[in-house]
Formats: structure tokens, C-alpha cells, sequence
């Protein structure tokens, strides 16, 4: 379950950059 909480993890930081740069 490691690999999927990084994944994860990975997700909401790129989705964070994309609110912030569609901000």
C-alpha cells in the first residue's frame, strides 16, 4: 500500500500546483 499512498501523494501535489497556477 506504500506505491498507492505515494501515488497518491503525488496526485494531490501536482493538483495543488495546477489550482495555484489556475489561480
Amino acid at each position: 500500500m506504500g506505491l498507492l499512498t505515494r501515488f497518491c501523494d503525488f496526485i494531490l501535489q501536482i493538483y495543488s500546483v495546477l489550482c495555484v497556477s489556475y489561480y
